[in-house]
């Protein structure tokens, strides 16, 4: 639940929210951007940003203020 609610805190900082399923012991992210019906470079920057911060936080480093 942890690693869904820094998940769910970076998506409030850009106001671009993923659909999250959570099951037993899997989570499932879905991102789109509904206004056009599929994948945008906005949901593409959201995943890559998400990826480095979070990829970050576990290694416990700090990240870099842009």
């Amino acid at each position: 639940m942890r690693w869904v609610n820094q998940v769910a805190r970076l998506a409030e900082q850009r106001n671009h929210h993923p659909d999250i399923e959570i099951h037993w012991n899997r989570v499932t992210l879905r991102l789109t951007t509904h206004e056009t019906g599929g994948l945008t470079d906005r949901d593409r920057s959201w995943a890559q940003a998400a990826e480095t911060e979070l990829a970050l936080e576990a290694s416990g480093s700090q990240p870099t203020k842009q």
